[in-house]
């Protein structure tokens, strides 16, 4: 019984050691909270907005984005402000950004949508979803 429990014990502690820890594929999603806390300090502008391919960051060059504590989401740009809304949300382990603008024009076509987290650094926020036909768009946003 000694010999079998001995056995089992070699076994399982050369399986633990040979695992690998270099885990730089898994990706762990931070929590909406973090996004909320990260994205309500300041002001925004867009810096990368790749819909289907094509870079279209242009469209909104000039504008600010404030996203208030209260879900308002104001884009201005001096002259011209649009006012949508935000939330964070968790979506099966995913955080997501989720982006309402219903003012028929840019800011509704290329905006809205529910923009999953890929990084949150100091001044910069990293999104993606899936677009059509399997191809992702790329929304990054970063602090002025």
């Amino acid at each position: 019984m000694k010999s079998h429990f001995l056995i089992c014990l070699v076994a399982l502690s050369v399986f633990a050691f040979s695992c690998s820890d270099d885990d730089e594929s898994v990706s762990v999603s931070p929590a909406p909270a973090t996004l909320t806390a990260a994205i309500i300090e300041g002001t925004w502008h867009i810096t990368q907005l790749v819909k289907s391919g094509n870079d279209i960051s242009s469209h909104f060059d000039g504008y600010n984005l404030t996203f208030h504590d209260n879900g308002n989401l104001q884009a201005s740009n001096g002259t011209k402000s649009q006012m949508g809304s935000w939330t964070a949300e968790d979506d099966n382990g995913v955080t997501e950004l989720v982006i309402l603008y219903t003012s028929k024009d840019d800011f509704d076509e290329l905006l809205s949508e529910d923009w999953a987290v890929v990084e949150i650094a100091d001044a910069k926020v990293t999104l993606e979803h899936d677009g059509t036909n399997g191809v992702k768009d790329y929304l990054t946003i970063e602090k002025n």
